[in-house]
């Protein structure tokens, strides 16, 4: 499985994502991701954040420059068509339940992924477990 996340990592442009040696990272974290959103105008996508206190929107393009992605993983203007529903019902199958949980996620890669992230970005004392 780490090998898989790997993969992903390097494929992407974030072979060194997970180290983060910086003592602020958490503040500033979680700053980017309450204030992150989307905007599909007719002009193309915009992306919206505040970070260090400064208000900040960009196209997908240049967010994808600032992430510092490979030019070969070009973000698709198409977002307009994106339903997070049904994005939800594919991850945890056709009977998924009212109440949102990493646990209910079926593949066990995507869901180990949402737990690693949910602890990097919120990180606790002891990792839960992650069953089959």
């Amino acid at each position: 499985m780490q090998e898989e996340f790997n993969e992903v990592f390097e494929a992407i442009g974030w072979s060194d994502f997970a180290e983060i040696p910086e003592g602020g990272i958490i503040l500033l974290t979680k700053e980017f991701l309450m204030t992150l959103r989307t905007d599909t105008r007719r002009d193309g996508t915009y992306v919206w954040f505040r970070l260090f206190n400064t208000n900040y929107e960009l196209t997908l393009r240049q967010f994808s420059n600032l992430l510092d992605f490979s030019p070969q993983c070009t973000l698709s203007e198409d977002l307009a068509g994106f339903n997070s529903a049904e994005f939800w019902k594919e991850l945890v199958g056709p009977d998924a339940p009212r109440k949102k949980s990493i646990a209910h996620i079926r593949h066990p890669t995507m869901r180990f992924l949402a737990h690693w992230l949910t602890m990097v970005v919120f990180p606790r004392g002891m990792i839960p477990a992650v069953s089959q």
